[in-house]
């Protein structure tokens, strides 16, 4: 049995991070020292992998009775429930995966049959594990791509960068540059036929080789971005490699993976 208490708009807060795009998700209790390296008590980790990206949100955990994992089968269920509730903390109950799962709010309450699978979750453990690895090499390289570039930036400087399908509408390539001698990160989307914009974001402790260096991501890239916690990122990329930004102030990530391209750019 899986028991916890969390607070109502951070569960909330945590879940519309990942967009309307995903119908189910798994969620982790994890002790001290996931966030910001310092032990804050348990916090609830949650997690997607597609082959088009990894997204790894959390928020805290103000009680835990049982620890373990919890499987929400119907994302927009407890979207919904959540908004409409109106008490500062929700309680969740699961006794196993495929077991029903209770929330309660208040005087409110909601029963979610398991379904024993979560699809979001499938690639997690694989790309994890990648995660890991590179966690152990500092971020010098993803499986077996050197990631040659490194650097911080705020979420603020990459609201241009997002703006883009709205400006030119859906772009099925984002490229993206990396400069470290200028300190800067270049995303250029769109065709020449239809009209083309490029975003520059300032990149701070830029390291890196005296060369740009770029890779080509997906559609989904500027939707992904929008899904970070505001603040300061850690960014890590290299030629023809995923991008990874690090929010340390929540553990959260961001891995976005390259597309089998030569050039996005047109």
């Amino acid at each position: 049995m899986v028991a916890l208490t969390v607070s109502r708009k951070g569960l909330q807060q945590l879940i519309d991070g990942f967009g309307t795009g995903i119908g189910d998700l798994r969620l982790r209790v994890k002790h001290s020292g996931v966030i910001g390296g310092e032990g804050n008590g348990a916090v609830l980790v949650a997690s997607v992998g597609y082959y088009t990206h990894y997204l790894r949100l959390t928020t805290i955990v103000n009680d835990v009775e049982e620890p373990g994992s919890i499987a929400i089968s119907d994302i927009n269920a407890v979207r919904a429930f959540l908004k409409s509730g109106k008490d500062t903390d929700v309680h969740l109950q699961q006794d196993g995966e495929n077991k029903m799962l209770y929330l309660t709010c208040g005087r409110a309450k909601i029963h979610l049959p398991g379904t024993g699978k979560v699809e979001s979750f499938s690639h997690v453990p694989m790309i994890e594990r990648i995660i890991k690895e590179a966690e152990e090499n500092h971020w010098t390289q993803w499986s077996d791509r050197p990631l040659s570039c490194s650097g911080t930036l705020q979420t603020s400087d990459t609201q241009e960068a997002i703006a883009i399908h709205s400006v030119l509408g859906e772009n099925p390539l984002y490229t993206v540059e990396f400069w470290a001698n200028q300190s800067e990160m270049k995303v250029k989307a769109g065709k020449k036929s239809k009209g083309r914009m490029f975003v520059t974001a300032p990149i701070e402790n830029a390291k890196g080789p005296e060369h740009k260096c770029t890779s080509v991501y997906g559609a989904n890239f500027p939707v992904n971005l929008k899904c970070l916690p505001a603040g300061e990122l850690n960014m890590y990329m290299g030629d023809d490699t995923p991008i990874v930004f690090y929010h340390d102030a929540t553990a959260s990530y961001l891995i976005i993976f390259d597309c089998d391209y030569e050039e996005g750019w047109q």
